[in-house]
C-alpha cells in the first residue's frame, strides 16, 4: 500500500474535486441548463455548516483512502 509522505496529494485531489464541480455547475448556471438558486441570507447562513461538514468529510475521505484500504474506507463511512 502507498501512501504519500506528506499527506498534502489527498487535499490536492479533493481541492480539484470541488474546484471542477464547482466550475461545471457555474457554467451550467451561465448556460441556463440549471436554473440558479434563490437563497436568502438567512438560508445561507443555515447551510453553510453543512457545506462545512461536506467539505471536511471529503477531505477526510480522501486523507483515509490515502492512508488504509479502501474497503475499511467504506466499512467506516457506513456506520
Amino acid at each position: 500500500m502507498l501512501a504519500s509522505e506528506s499527506g498534502v496529494l489527498p487535499l490536492i485531489i479533493a481541492t480539484f474535486q470541488f474546484a471542477s464541480g464547482s466550475f461545471f455547475i457555474t457554467l451550467s448556471w451561465l448556460l441556463n441548463l440549471h436554473p440558479k438558486p434563490r437563497l436568502s441570507l438567512q438560508q445561507c447562513s443555515k447551510l453553510l455548516p453543512l457545506a462545512l461538514i461536506h467539505v471536511m468529510g471529503n477531505a477526510f475521505t480522501n486523507m483515509s483512502l490515502d492512508r488504509v484500504f479502501v474497503s475499511f474506507t467504506h466499512t467506516i463511512k457506513a456506520m
